[in-house]
């Protein structure tokens, strides 16, 4: 009689352990393909080929190379282009790899710098949809300064526009698109032959820009150069494009590759303030400079208008606005960059509407980085604002 007790009871605990163990198992299939749906669509890149690892073959070559042509990237600018026995020209990126070596997928940009000119080529795609305007976007890629080049930039650059940009020749400056700023730019001379660096910054887009252009941008003076060599003969790569004959010294050009565009979660910072107590900061990270600049990007005014309504909402709360910088530059510099970069902040709050003596300055400079300051990421992340309530 208990064997009989014994084995009904085992039987049915084996069967609710074995039905709890289906359930868990199908919680945790859910979850995952939740999660990795959510992950997807955050890491979603929205720039096509970026790994530069689609192409196709054609029947033509030159001197022994073949000729493959990368698909969805355009080059804009000067003739053609060489690295690593591999070709660039116009329209379509086009690449000629020798049989003796393995074929090695990539963007590529170039300019020229001689006195008074600047001259550049871009790499170049239309993106599948327009972006969204407010919307935060992560742009990075990884790219490395040629070996041959003889001066190296700190304006590489990616720009977002809505209709094609116009790619023209002004005398005495040389070749290029002729724009306002770049959302992304470099801020430090990429430099580097022997290793790869990473390009990368945030932006919020203004609203229907659907193509985009890497390469160098600003006119001659506006530039950071370093020359890395003297001049020691002219640029000469058996092309006909217009590089051959320069001085080798005032060429830059630079490999591309693993080019990510992406949406970033953006704060709420209307939110986050509601809840912020005395004594407590918060950083605005939205709020944005330009390069060793006290200049507002356009992406700031959002969450500037946010800590307007905020501050009008709590007539009885004052606030302490912070300025910080990255490393770069000396740090007497960056003390007063900062203490002008928070003053700024006041001034728009006071000119929306926000009294004066509700607001304290002050810069902290280079002292309280809150990211590492070896990446562009980093570095725009460090040059904040951030605010106390008091």
């Amino acid at each position: 009689m208990y064997s009989l007790f014994y084995l009904k009871t085992l039987y049915w605990l084996v069967r609710i352990s074995s039905a709890f163990f289906d359930m868990m198992k199908t919680i945790f299939i859910i979850i995952t393909l939740l999660l990795s749906v959510h992950f997807s669509a955050s890491a979603q890149n929205l720039i096509k080929n970026g790994k530069f690892d689609k192409y196709f073959k054609t029947d033509r070559g030159v001197e022994g190379y073949q000729e493959l042509v990368l698909e969805n990237w355009r080059q804009e600018g000067l003739g053609r282009s060489l690295k690593k026995g591999a070709l660039v020209i116009n329209p379509q990126i086009h690449t000629f790899v020798s049989a003796k070596d393995s074929i090695n997928e990539f963007g590529y940009i170039r300019g020229n710098v001689p006195q008074g000119m600047h001259s550049s080529t871009y790499i170049a795609q239309k993106l599948e949809q327009p972006l969204a305007k407010g919307t935060k976007y992560l742009m990075k890629f990884d790219l490395q300064l040629g070996s041959i080049s003889g001066s190296a930039i700190r304006n590489v650059g990616v720009c977002f526009s809505t209709k094609p940009m116009l790619y023209e020749y002004k005398e005495d400056k040389g070749e290029r698109i002729h724009i306002s700023r770049p959302q992304v730019i470099g801020d430090v001379i990429f430099s580097d032959t022997t290793q790869e660096m990473q390009f990368s910054g945030e932006f919020i887009a203004r609203g229907g820009e659907q193509f985009v252009y890497i390469g160098g941008f600003g006119a001659h003076q506006y530039l950071d150069i370093e020359e890395l060599r003297p001049a020691t003969g002219v640029f000469l790569n058996g092309s006909s494009d217009r590089f051959g004959g320069l001085p080798n010294n005032v060429i830059y050009y630079y490999t591309i590759d693993n080019v990510f565009l992406g949406i970033v979660e953006e704060n709420n910072h209307l939110e986050q303030l509601s809840t912020i107590q005395k004594g407590e900061t918060l950083i605005l990270d939205d709020v944005l400079f330009e390069f060793g600049a006290v200049t507002l990007a356009s992406s700031s005014f959002k969450t500037l208008d946010a800590l307007i309504t905020y501050l009008k909402s709590q007539p009885s709360i004052s606030i302490q606005i912070s300025g910080h910088t990255d490393n770069e530059g000396g740090g007497q510099f960056n003390l007063t960059l900062s203490k002008r970069r928070a003053e700024v902040v006041a001034l728009y709050l006071i000119k929306n509407g926000i009294e004066e003596n509700r607001i304290k300055t002050t810069g902290y400079g280079e002292t309280k980085p809150i990211a590492e300051n070896d990446t562009m990421l980093g570095r725009q992340k460090n040059r904040r604002v951030e605010i106390e309530v008091l």
